[in-house]
């Protein structure tokens, strides 16, 4: 049966338990950087993403998507509010790939704090600058008239 969205990911079924057989064969890169991920509000590290999957025509958005799940949960605890809608990809996730670098202990705790506040500000902006963009189209789209729409 196909999925009705390519993003589609279902906690437990054969695709989610090969992604996270991937996933926890990633080794951690010790030097790792940091970015943010609007989609998800939350940051990520260059090693969380194995390149079997980018690589996987039916693998890579669902990955994508529980990458976003999980960034988003984890920016969520970082700041001290955890997001009860995610818990149960976070839970799943970590229990079938536990050795997943985006789990190590100094990545989802409170030192991550000030990264997660900059991911804050970063989504803040980002939702200015959308809103800015959706202002000047509007504007644009209006000052031609109907007879051109």
């Amino acid at each position: 049966m196909a999925q009705s969205d390519a993003y589609d990911i279902t906690i437990g079924s054969d695709l989610f338990l090969y992604i996270c057989q991937e996933m926890n064969a990633i080794s951690p890169d010790p030097n790792a950087s940091w970015g943010f991920d609007g989609m998800s509000g939350g940051f990520k590290f260059s090693d969380e993403g194995p390149e079997s999957l980018k690589a996987n025509q039916q693998a890579v958005l669902p990955f994508i998507s529980l990458l976003r799940y999980l960034w988003a949960y984890r920016q969520s605890i970082v700041c001290g509010h955890p997001r009860s809608n995610l818990e149960a990809w976070w839970e799943a996730t970590k229990s079938l790939a536990p050795n997943w670098p985006g789990f190590l202990p100094e990545r989802c705790s409170t030192v991550m704090r000030p990264t997660a506040d900059e991911c804050i500000e970063r989504g803040n902006r980002l939702a200015e600058d959308l809103d800015e963009l959706d202002r000047r189209y509007s504007a644009n789209r209006n000052s031609r008239g109907p007879a051109s729409q």
